[in-house]
């Protein structure tokens, strides 16, 4: 990709897949990315919805649904899935406690992130929560060259972890970056069963990505918010 400096990359970011469990298939997937300049009191530049609708792809603004951003928490869904494949987590649901020795508090945490991302969490209540400094301990337990060999099998984005093993995703224009229709093309493979996983993994990590249910569909969600940087295209 290659870079364009001229566009800020901000997100609302949103990687959403809806799921039908009464026919095990995609009823619809849908994802959408912003880009908004530097003034919150300014309108959002861009939007980009993509999905499938009775088997066809929908699009929106195609012209910069091929720009990458950093996908900062949406990159939890990818990990969720190595994760539980990888065994290290056998049990989503066993709390582990934080370690402020090695993942202390940033500066930009809230209170309320204070409160939350400082108790124990396990792999469903982190996802959730979106408590970074779980994800950060998994990719180091993964090491480089594990990360590395999931991102070349999920054909993530630029595969870039150069910025750190336990921060690339988060790394703006210097770390991973994913473009909307790279992330359609990702959660449409997850939503589909296409990648070479158990199915206790896809069963497992679609419970802990499921958002919401109404009837017999379930919203498999996750949202991510990023620092203003450069993008690639």
């Amino acid at each position: 990709m290659a870079r364009d400096d001229k566009l800020e990359a901000f997100q609302p970011l949103v990687a959403s897949m809806l799921l039908d469990r009464r026919s095990f298939i995609t009823s619809s997937l849908v994802l959408a990315q912003g880009w908004t300049p530097a003034s919150a009191n300014e309108p959002n530049r861009h939007a980009v919805v993509l999905g499938v609708r009775q088997g066809e792809r929908v699009a929106g603004l195609e012209s910069v649904a091929r720009l990458g951003v950093a996908p900062c928490s949406t990159f939890k869904i990818p990990m969720t899935l190595i994760a539980l494949q990888e065994g290290l987590v056998t049990d989503p649901d066993q709390p582990v406690a934080l370690d402020p020795d090695t993942y202390s508090p940033e500066p930009w945490w809230t209170d309320g992130m204070r409160q939350d991302w400082g108790r124990p969490h396990s792999l469903r209540s982190a996802y959730a929560s979106s408590a970074v400094w779980f994800f950060r301990r998994l990719a180091r337990r993964m090491g480089a060259a594990r990360m590395r060999h999931w991102l070349e099998q999920f054909d993530y984005g630029d595969r870039n972890i150069a910025h750190g093993l336990d921060t690339f995703w988060n790394g703006g224009d210097k770390g991973l970056l994913i473009s909307p229709h790279e992330q359609w093309t990702f959660l449409s493979r997850v939503a589909h069963r296409q990648f070479d996983l158990s199915p206790r993994t896809y069963d497992v990590a679609s419970s802990i990505f499921v958002r919401e249910t109404r009837g017999e569909l379930d919203l498999l969600a996750k949202t991510g918010l990023g620092w203003r940087g450069t993008a690639r295209q």
